[in-house]
């Protein structure tokens, strides 16, 4: 289902190769775009562990990766094995969605010391939630957007004291 959207389909050949079936036609996995093949691996891998309990790390895998597959990676993997333990370095906020509290740990260098810090999850936290609570933005708005709505709470603090110009300021 996940190559559905460009019309191709997967098929196994009776040497074992894969293939993708498009329009009749059918094309090596040298065809695939980066994020399919990217895809393709990290499902393959997991599926070559038959349902045993491993450790997968990953690497920032949702590069390449269109949006849609990495918000559902870990879930998908999840299915195709439900004994893996992922450790994965990302500085993606779609691959942290939907995590029950005892999905995420946070590994932090301390000197020369790892600190382990378990978090609240994000089963109730959205894109924007996720990045201002695991990845240190204070705001997700540009600094000039910023500055506009700092020079507009203080215009209207200040009232009725406007001067002509500050009417301006505030109407535009």
């Amino acid at each position: 289902s996940l190559f559905q959207d460009t019309q191709k389909t997967m098929v196994i050949l009776d040497d074992g190769t894969i293939v993708f079936n498009m329009s009749g036609v059918n094309l090596s996995t040298d065809y695939l775009s980066s994020g399919e093949k990217q895809i393709l691996i990290i499902y393959l891998i997991v599926l070559l562990k038959e349902n045993k309990p491993y450790v997968l790390l990953m690497d920032e895998p949702e590069i390449s990766l269109h949006v849609q597959w990495q918000a559902s990676l870990i879930d998908n993997i999840k299915k195709l094995n439900n004994n893996i333990q992922l450790i994965i370095a990302t500085h993606n906020p779609l691959i942290m969605l939907g995590r029950k509290a005892n999905e995420i740990t946070i590994l932090e260098k301390s000197n020369d010391r790892i600190e382990l810090r378990k978090e609240q999850g994000t089963e109730s936290l959205d894109v924007s939630s996720t990045l201002l609570t695991y990845f240190g933005l204070s705001s997700l708005v540009s600094k000039e957007m910023q500055e506009k709505i700092n020079e507009y709470t203080l215009l209207k603090l200040k009232g009725e004291d406007l001067s002509s110009d500050e009417k301006n300021k505030l109407n535009d």
